[in-house]
């Protein structure tokens, strides 16, 4: 998961333009910030999921980064739906 392709860009570019710390910086801003977006994301669902009785798990979490967030959240939506955790 990514802030979006334009920070990406802009980060590229800083460092063709030879100005690596400032492209380093931009990059890690932006790494910072999806991370913080997933943390409150995983901390919604670990609520949401509490309220229905489900547990944190940490074999999900390994599901999650490993297939990534997108299809994960569609996984865990549909196997709340069916009130069980795949």
């Amino acid at each position: 998961m990514t802030v979006g392709e334009a920070v990406e860009e802009r980060s590229s570019a800083l460092f063709k333009e030879g100005k690596s710390t400032l492209g380093l910086l931009v990059d890690a801003a932006a790494t910072t910030a999806v991370e913080q977006v997933a943390d409150q994301v995983n901390e919604l669902i670990d609520r949401e999921a509490k309220k229905q009785g489900f547990k944190n798990d940490m074999a999900l979490l390994a599901q999650a980064m490993a297939i990534g967030l997108s299809q994960y959240s569609k996984n865990l939506l549909r196997s709340l739906k069916q009130k069980k955790l795949a």
